[in-house]
């Protein structure tokens, strides 16, 4: 029973260290990043979804409010008389990860409207971007939140992710091209870095990406980037399922009395990976030429980033597809120019 003991007290020490190391980063994280009234842990378990964004939360990189949504201020609830009310959805380069709450796009274009729309100043754009969700994901997710919040326009940031969720896919034994072949439009992986149990436990995610990553890139490195003269390359099962998912999503706004938003993905042309983004982006720029058919509206900020005048300051962050400050005011004038400027002031 002695042995027994001490061998339980051995095992119990490192458990010990590990609850006190949580403990002091949950502190450090609360003094660096805490948010009067928010806990911390951005997600929390989805029985469909696997994981969603949890209300009232915080993480190291954002807060987010009592609906989930990336804000720094609450819903607006009733809908203030008059006001617009929009939410928009995508991946990182809708939440905008390298940027802070306020300096996202969804925020800029909310601050614009309520600078700019003639009584507009409870306007309020919702953002609803989550790392790594790809477009069907986010329809899952508009489809619990526009019943509920009844928003005047959806807008809609997505296609750069479509082959990272059909590589889950794949490895969860639901391939591609056999989900389409079956006409199961829609799915999504539930098994993204964020929806394990410890997703919001500071150790575990520090093991994970400083410790376990890295490991991995070691013993197996990346192959270099395609040359930027590389053909853009898509998968045409991906693409499918893609077009699928976007025309039921902007058929089911519609249904709903909701104006949806598509907005045409842009990247840095002049970064390294390039042709990678190229082709990753192709999904957005195909619907591109559809969405107007199924009774979208069509933003393509693609001239905008690509005007000099525009580009005194960068517009992009390193990896080519999340913008900057300056890219994150220039996305949000664009989709007030193309898309609400006219439409605004009869609201």
């Amino acid at each position: 029973m002695r042995r027994l003991f001490l061998r339980l007290i051995l095992l119990s020490v490192p458990l010990i260290g590990l609850v006190a190391l949580e403990g002091v980063a949950r502190t450090y994280f609360w003094l660096s990043h805490g948010v009067p009234g928010h806990s911390y842990g951005s997600s929390k378990f989805d029985p469909v979804m696997g994981a969603v964004p949890r209300e009232t939360s915080y993480s190291q990189t954002a807060h987010l409010n009592d609906y989930g949504f990336r804000n720094s201020e609450p819903v607006l609830m009733p809908k203030p008389q008059g006001s617009l009310r929009m939410i928009t959805y995508g991946g990182s380069t809708t939440f905008c990860h390298h940027l802070t709450n306020d300096q996202a796009w969804p925020i800029r274009l909310q601050e614009r409207l309520r600078r700019q729309r003639p009584g507009g100043d409870r306007d309020q754009v919702l953002n609803g971007g989550v790392v790594m969700w790809s477009l069907a994901h986010s329809f899952e997710k508009a489809r619990r939140d526009v019943p509920l919040l009844r928003p005047d326009a959806v807008i809609i940031y997505s296609g750069v992710n479509e082959i990272l969720n059909a590589n889950f896919l794949a490895a969860e034994g639901e391939p591609m091209r056999d989900l389409v072949a079956r006409g199961e439009y829609g799915r999504f992986t539930t098994e993204l870095a964020f929806n394990t149990p410890f997703r919001n436990v500071i150790t575990y995610k520090f093991l994970r990406d400083r410790v376990y990553v890295r490991l991995i890139q070691w013993l197996r490195p990346s192959p270099p980037p395609p040359p930027l003269t590389a053909e853009v390359v898509f998968d045409p099962d991906v693409m499918t399922n893609y077009l699928e998912t976007l025309k039921r999503f902007v058929t089911y706004l519609r249904e709903q009395g909701v104006t949806p938003v598509f907005v045409k993905e842009v990247h840095d042309p002049s970064n390294p990976n390039a042709p990678l983004m190229a082709g990753q982006l192709a999904y957005s720029a195909r619907a591109a030429t559809m969405v107007e058919a199924w009774g979208a509206m069509l933003v393509d900020p693609t001239a905008a980033f690509a005007d000099p005048a525009n580009q005194t300051t960068p517009l992009f962050q390193n990896t080519g597809v999340h913008v900057t400050v300056a890219g994150a005011e220039l996305m949000a004038s664009v989709i007030y120019d193309q898309a609400f400027r006219s439409t605004a002031a009869d609201k």
